[in-house]
């Protein structure tokens, strides 16, 4: 499962999966708590949880596009054109991976 990945994307998917546990088991307590007890109100614990999961999704996203936007420009260097790569494919070879990889 981690062959081949970077220290920063092990990190990254521990960090999600604690983070969603976590998130889960907030949610799954808030549910019990509602169904066992009906007339509490959990509006404050609801939103709470919402706003916390709008966060990470929001986090996550912009992890994406970072991404997106690092591995593309780590394929040009400065004041080279490389339209014609990009109508007929970039050649992997020439690209460089400068992160550390996990055996």
């Amino acid at each position: 499962m981690f062959k081949g990945r970077s220290v920063i994307e092990i990190m990254v998917l521990w960090f999600s999966f604690i983070v969603g546990f976590i998130l889960l088991a907030t949610g799954g307590t808030i549910s019990i708590v509602k169904l066992l007890h009906p007339e509490t109100n959990m509006d404050r614990a609801t939103d709470t949880l919402f706003t916390a999961i709008t966060i990470v999704l929001g986090a996550l996203l912009g992890m994406l596009t970072v991404r997106g936007a690092a591995t593309t420009d780590m394929r040009q260097r400065p004041g080279e054109d490389h339209s014609a790569d990009l109508r007929q494919g970039v050649n992997e070879e020439e690209a460089i991976d400068i992160t550390d990889r996990t055996e």
